[in-house]
C-alpha cells in the first residue's frame, strides 16, 4: 500500500504559519511525501488481544489476512456489546483500512477477574457459533504477560 500527500506551497506557508504565500516560487509548486505501507507491517500492528479490564463479556475470535496471505489471530472482547455481530461490526472498519481481509471463526464469554489474575473462557456465540477457547488460551497466554501468571479456564 503506497500513501501518497500532495502540498501545495501555499499550504506548506500556511502550515509554517508564514505571513504570506512562499513569494519566490512562481509557479505553484507542489512538495509531494510518498510512504510506503508494507502489507505484512499493517498484519503486525494490529494487536492480538484487545478486552476490557474487568467483567464479563462477549467475546470474539477473528482471523486475519494480508494480501500476502499471511494469517493472525486476534481477540476482541467488549462488555458494551450486546451481541458477537456489534464488536465485529465495530472492528472491521478499522481492519479493512488497512487492508486487511477477515473472518469472525467463532466467539463466547469471558469472565475477566484481573485482580486475581483470572480468565474464564466458555460459551459460544449463536451467530458465529463457538469459538476454539483452546486457541484463545494461547493467545492469552502469549500476549498478557501480566497474566501470565494466572489461570486460564475453559
Amino acid at each position: 500500500m503506497i500513501l501518497l500527500q500532495l502540498f501545495y506551497a501555499d499550504d506548506i506557508a500556511l502550515h509554517m504559519k508564514c505571513p504570506g504565500p512562499l513569494e519566490r516560487i512562481e509557479y505553484p509548486f507542489i512538495f509531494v511525501s510518498v510512504h510506503f505501507i508494507s502489507p505484512t507491517m499493517a498484519l503486525e500492528k494490529v494487536p492480538e488481544v484487545d478486552i476490557d479490564a474487568n467483567g464479563v463479556f462477549k467475546y470474539v475470535l477473528i482471523e486475519l489476512k494480508d494480501k500476502q496471505g499471511l494469517t493472525k489471530t486476534i481477540v476482541r472482547g467488549y462488555e458494551w456489546a450486546e451481541y458477537h455481530a456489534d464488536i465485529l461490526d465495530r472492528v472491521a472498519p478499522r481492519l479493512c483500512e488497512k487492508g486487511l481481509t477477515y473472518d469472525c471463526v467463532g466467539g463466547g464469554r469471558i469472565r475477566h477477574e484481573s485482580n486475581t489474575k483470572t480468565l474464564y473462557i466458555y460459551g459460544y456465540s449463536v451467530g458465529f457459533g463457538q469459538a476454539n477457547h483452546r486457541i484463545t488460551v494461547d493467545i492469552f497466554e502469549k500476549e498478557l504477560s501480566p497474566l501470565s501468571s494466572g489461570q486460564y479456564y475453559f
